[in-house]
């Protein structure tokens, strides 16, 4: 007998409760055996995942913080070249541009905290280049906001200087009335306006033009020589102011250019700078997963073992209790046909003799059982005839209930009909007392009779939608009115009737005609409408 078997047999003498009891215990050591490594690969892996998801998310974070900075910082400075106009210079740079500072130092705050964490050098010469180009982008906006204070606007810088002399120019001309000089002024505004809105290099030259013209014709005037020579040098003093504007808006449009030209180039640099920083991530996430493939094959690989193990505990175990499972078996078929008196005979003091014992007490404790279920199924009958009475009571108090409940519901839903009828009037009654407020407030705003004629038909038609209407002026001898307004549908009504024909005007208070074939009516009226509104009588 070779030693597998020899270990077998031994095996197969140990009683069940010891079989058991080492197979509980292997399989236990086993398992623990495979939680341990299971931890330990576990506590490396997250190591690992802390490591780079710490260093990771701290250079995302302050990527993501940067772009957002840009953004504001693109966004201030738009809102100053939009806004300097409406808030004036100091106002503008004061809002926008110490804004727009603070974001771009926030931008180079976070490339210098993402230089401590990176280890390429590549990727830390682009944090490099892109702060290069971020500087560069801010000097030249800071110069180009110098430019426009120098601009001025209105009444400050350049262009208030250059008005100020073409005011005074306007003036000097309309008190000595030269229709032509002033002529030659409006065509030099006029140029000056246009380009102050298009910037077009057409524009400064209609304006050199017109300055041309403007002093050919003074010379050719018949003004006095002291006010000519005043015209002369406000023009030689206006051409000069407005050339360095020109000259200023040019400086302006090349320091645009230059600081467009650092966003494109440090955009593209923060998008590849985010790109390189996802790979790194992957190929660490990729290191991870690895390190988990391989605490997996090693759980797999105990695992498996540990499975081999039992299966083969389990066949010596089988061997053991088969044939006493079986007599088991066949004794509780027998006991569940009906066979009561049944009973094992094994005997011994193990596991299975212990297990027939229980199994013989079993059956006498069911075959007592068996006569005390059959004395119960008369009470059980008896109840079980009380409680279908009571269920059929509870059904029928359901049933009512249901009944109840329909009806409430019938009730909520018809109550709810009318709130919501009852809203679309209150609806309808604001918007009746909002448009006559605005046509009162309307009213008050009109300077004439004809804006106020104009304005009632406009607010009748949304008042009346579907009726028609006529607003009638009393005449100065208060004895005729005259339509001087209508609305809606047109209606045959007399273009001008006496007092004494209207009986509003008789009684003083308003006349509502239903029936104009049973109601009195003035005899200057035909009705044809479905509907129609009150005649109005305008003092």
């Amino acid at each position: 007998m070779d030693m597998p078997q020899r270990i077998i047999h031994r095996i197969s003498r140990l009683s069940l409760h010891t079989m058991l009891m080492g197979g509980s215990i292997a399989v236990s050591s086993l398992m623990l055996l495979v939680g341990i490594i299971a931890v330990l690969s576990q506590n490396r892996m997250l190591a690992v995942s802390d490591h780079m998801l710490d260093i990771d998310a701290r250079i995302a974070t302050l990527s993501l913080r940067s772009d957002a900075s840009m953004f504001d910082a693109r966004r201030h400075e738009k809102n100053f070249l939009l806004f300097y106009r409406e808030f004036g210079f100091d106002e503008a740079r004061s809002r926008y541009v110490t804004l727009l500072r603070t974001d771009l130092a926030d931008v180079r705050e976070n490339l210098a905290e993402m230089r401590r964490f990176m280890t390429r050098t590549g990727m830390v010469q682009q944090t490099l280049a892109i702060e290069q180009s971020i500087n560069r982008y801010e000097s030249s906006f800071l110069d180009m906001v110098d430019l426009y204070g120098q601009l001025g606007f209105v009444d400050t810088g350049l262009e208030g200087q250059f008005r100020d002399r073409a005011h005074e120019m306007e003036k000097l001309l309309k008190a000595s009335r030269q229709g032509r000089l002033m002529l030659d002024l409006l065509i030099m505004r006029r140029a000056e306006k246009d380009f102050i809105m298009r910037g077009l290099e057409v524009d400064v030259r209609r304006l050199e033009e017109a300055m041309t013209g403007f002093k050919t014709d003074l010379a050719h005037s018949a003004l006095p020589d002291n006010r000519k020579n005043e015209l002369r040098a406000l023009a030689d003093e206006y051409q000069p102011l407005f050339l360095k504007y020109v000259q200023i808006k040019h400086q302006i449009d090349d320091k645009k250019h230059e600081y467009f030209a650092a966003v494109r180039t440090f955009m593209p640099l923060l998008q590849k700078l985010s790109m390189e920083a996802t790979a790194i991530d992957e190929a660490k996430r990729g290191s991870a997963r690895e390190t988990l493939h391989m605490a997996e094959r090693i759980v797999i690989g105990t695992t498996l073992g540990a499975i081999l193990f039992v299966l083969f505990a389990t066949w010596l175990v089988t061997r053991g209790i088969t044939k006493p499972i079986q007599e088991c078996v066949d004794f509780a078929k027998r006991v569940a046909l009906g066979d009561l008196q049944s009973r094992m005979q094994r005997s011994g003091r193990d596991e299975f003799g212990t297990l027939a014992n229980a199994l013989n007490d079993m059956a006498d404790a069911l075959q007592e059982a068996a006569h005390a279920r059959e004395q119960r199924t008369t009470e059980l009958a008896a109840t079980n005839q009380a409680l279908h009475s009571e269920i059929r009571q509870r059904e029928q108090a359901e049933a009512a209930i249901n009944k109840i409940n329909a009806e409430l519901e019938h009730r909520i839903a018809e109550r709810t009909a009318q709130l919501r009828d009852a809203n679309a009037g209150l609806e309808q009654s604001n918007r009746g007392i909002s448009l006559l407020r605005e046509m009162g407030d309307t009213l008050l705003s009109c300077l004439t009779l004809e804006e106020a004629y104009k304005t009632v038909p406009k607010f009748g038609q949304q008042l009346f939608p579907l009726a028609a209407g006529h607003l009638y002026l009393l005449e100065a001898s208060r004895n005729h009115l005259e339509a001087v307004a209508t609305w809606g549908d047109p209606v045959a009504t007399a273009p001008m009737f006496a007092v004494q024909e209207c009986w509003a005007l008789r009684r003083g208070q308003l006349h509502c005609v239903v029936d104009p074939h049973t109601g009195l009516t003035a005899r200057t009226w035909k009705i044809r409408m479905r509907s129609y509104a009150p005649t109005s009588v305008y003092r």
